[in-house]
């Protein structure tokens, strides 16, 4: 095992103490790199490290390693929906660096249109064959939309207003989410129906505005009952320790 170690850090938090984090955890993922630019071999492992890369400020056009890494996830024709849409998120964040780039956009593009024809009625599964669906693929589906979405692709307003349904629609009494329908609330479970009703929030409803003549933009209809459901699930996160 090459990845680095180091004792916890003591005292204030510092930027500085954060930034040094940064730079280790980049630098242990870089120590797993593998001749051929994946990360350990591995799909999921290089698809999380090459987006933890652009993420702390990484250049493809600068950094070889970073490069290769992507080269290696270009060529690979997955059918598992956590790793498109982990994917979508490392095109869309490395055609920041390159908003001209062709590549870039064709590979998002491809991710995107996956993402898309494998939502069923609810969300997402493992692949684009299932029938079914989990809050944490379906989770991931949505992260994966948002990151083409902020690359001008437009998944239209009824995936915001399907996404809005099934996350409500699947919110326990008590405030939280499970895994599937009618599972216990987990706070992994719970982070991912608000991060989701938070997106869904902001990319269709925050296009809303107040105005004379829709003066109650947010206090009726689906955006009201997404705050409620946003509200309660705070509220269950926020005690469950």
């Amino acid at each position: 095992d090459r990845r680095l170690t180091r004792q916890p850090f003591t005292g204030e938090l510092t930027a500085g103490k954060i930034r040094t984090a940064i730079n280790d955890a980049v630098m242990s993922v870089r120590s797993c790199q593998q001749p051929d630019g994946s990360i350990a071999g591995n799909e999921g492992q290089t698809v999380l490290a090459a987006l933890a890369m652009l993420a702390a400020g990484g250049d493809p056009a600068s950094d070889s390693q970073l490069s290769k890494a992507l080269d290696w996830l270009a060529g690979r024709e997955t059918g598992n929906t956590y790793v498109r849409a982990i994917r979508a998120n490392v095109w869309e964040y490395a055609l920041r660096k390159a908003p001209d780039d062709k590549k870039l956009r064709d590979l998002l593009e491809k991710d995107y249109k996956w993402l898309i024809g494998a939502m069923n009625a609810e969300g997402w599964r493992y692949s684009n064959s299932s029938k079914d669906w989990d809050n944490s693929c379906t989770q991931y589906g949505v992260l994966g939309v948002w990151a083409a979405a902020r690359a001008g692709f437009e998944p239209g307003d009824q995936f915001w207003r399907t996404c809005s349904a099934h996350f409500r629609k699947f919110q326990n009494a008590d405030g939280g989410w499970g895994y599937t329908a009618g599972s216990g609330s987990t706070p992994n479970m719970a982070t991912a129906g608000l991060a989701s009703l938070f997106l869904v929030f902001d990319m269709y409803h925050g296009r809303s505005y107040y105005s004379a003549a829709n003066p109650r933009t947010f206090t009726e209809g689906d955006s009201a009952a997404v705050l409620a459901a946003i509200d309660r699930g705070m509220t269950w996160l926020g005690r469950t320790g």
